[in-house]
């Protein structure tokens, strides 16, 4: 994701906070399992997936201003859609109008919510990208920078979707 629109931290853990993080990491992002990764996206994808299941646990209600609660990403497919949400919400933070986000969404050349939720291979979604339009961005994300149905039941379809 672009690392110039997300929120960079710096958090410190302990060793055994990390290797359970480091565990995590490579059973939602099998790719991994041989390498030690202390940084990049992969990173980000993960601590992104506990919070969101430390979010979903703790917060049993919501009111108007809370963030919406989302389906852990688990699998490639639904990381990468939830990574492009964490992106549009960061444009959207920046009050950035539709048509820039589109506009930086095209220029970047970042897949549309229906083109990850199609059944071609990440490689694939990621050679051919076609251009985000109003649509797609309503699809995941209200005017009020909240999720939208449809980002929460495509996470949950892609979570228990076979990947390619």
């Amino acid at each position: 994701m672009d690392k110039d629109i997300l929120n960079q931290i710096y958090p410190y853990i302990g060793s055994d906070s990390l290797k359970k993080l480091l565990l995590i990491l490579k059973k939602t992002n099998p790719k991994f399992n041989n390498r030690d990764i202390k940084s990049g996206d992969a990173l980000s994808l993960t601590l992104s997936y506990c919070i969101e299941i430390a979010y979903n646990e703790l917060f049993n209600s919501f009111d108007d201003n809370s963030p919406s609660p989302l389906p852990p990403p688990k699998t490639p497919k639904s990381q990468l859609l939830y990574g492009i949400f964490q992106l549009v919400t960061s444009l959207r933070a920046k009050n950035l109008s539709n048509k820039k986000i589109i506009n930086y969404l095209n220029k970047k050349q970042i897949p549309t919510p229906d083109h990850v939720m199609n059944k071609y291979s990440l490689a694939l979604i990621q050679q051919h990208t076609p251009r985000w339009g109003l649509a797609d961005l309503t699809s995941i994300l209200t005017e009020q920078n909240k999720a939208e149905v449809l980002l929460y039941e495509y996470l949950e379809e892609l979570n228990h979707r076979a990947q390619k």
